[in-house]
């Protein structure tokens, strides 16, 4: 049976327009691996991820709307490839890029520090987070904090060259499908977007290092940097930077979006968002 005698039929819930408009209606896409919540597939060379309904929008979710138990019954096999049709019917189509952008003022900066730590030091997740403890004898967690007390010192001191040096280090560092440190640059970038900050000499340098860097680490983690790059970025991180300016932000409610990424994915790119900011309230 060839492949076009093999179409496939998947019924959308939601979706971001990034992924709309790059997949369109109908695409021939090989499955690259499968986990118990995600199948990624490959389509045109890039990767997007098939998920249950109840799942966090990222710009590369195709958001079904099968429950986990129906969603774990699809039968698409590992390195196989399919035609596959997407009903968009009653889709919710999500903007997933960064452009409610505004300048870097010591109060918009000071205030996403406070929110940004607090929801870091309630979470119970362990992730980079945990270098609010004193002490933490993690080797990885030590080697994040050589890194970072290294970058903050060589940027305070105009040293851009140092500080991108280090900081593209972290491509690739840590466990899981996506590295602690790639999940912490895609926050840093984030928040050097919001802040109008994308034109200085130091984000230009650090972007070109992460593009040539970003073979050393995994094919899944590098697509979501690049999706970074694209400043294309999950809910819970476009959600963070509309609540910065109320009075009351919910953060209750941002902590629970941020801990639903990952086993702690969302808490280490929240924790670039602290730095970043961290960084821009030094100049």
């Amino acid at each position: 049976m060839s492949i076009k005698e093999q179409i496939i039929s998947i019924s959308l819930l939601k979706i971001s327009q990034y992924a709309r408009n790059t997949i369109g209606n109908e695409a021939i896409a090989t499955v690259h691996s499968s986990y118990n919540k995600t199948i990624n597939l490959l389509i045109n060379k890039r990767i997007f991820s098939i998920q249950p309904r109840d799942s966090e929008l990222s710009p590369i979710s195709l958001i079904t709307n099968l429950t986990l138990s129906q969603f774990q019954q699809l039968k698409l096999q590992p390195i196989k490839t399919y035609q596959l049709h997407f009903n968009y019917q009653n889709v919710t189509i999500f903007y997933t890029k960064l452009t409610a952008c505004k300048s870097s003022t010591k109060t918009a900066l000071a205030n996403s520090i406070k929110i940004a730590k607090q929801i870091l030091q309630q979470s119970d997740k362990k992730g980079l987070n945990l270098l609010f403890q004193q002490k933490n004898d993690d080797l990885i967690l030590a080697a994040f904090q050589q890194y970072l007390t290294q970058a903050e010192h060589f940027y305070i001191m105009n040293d851009e060259k140092n500080t991108c040096n280090i900081l593209t280090k972290l491509i690739g560092l840590g466990i899981g499908l996506t590295p602690s440190g790639d999940d912490f640059l895609s926050g840093l970038l984030a928040t050097f977007q919001y802040f109008n900050a994308t034109k200085s000499t130091f984000y230009q340098n650090l972007t070109q290092q992460i593009r040539q860097n970003l073979a050393n680490t995994n094919a899944i983690s590098s697509r979501f940097l690049d999706c970074a790059l694209q400043q294309q970025f999950s809910v819970p991180v476009l959600t963070f930077f509309e609540n910065i300016d109320k009075q009351n932000s919910d953060i209750e409610q941002l902590n629970k979006l941020f801990e639903n990424i990952g086993h702690s994915s969302g808490m280490d790119t929240l924790f670039g968002i602290y730095y970043g900011c961290s960084l821009l309230s030094k100049k």
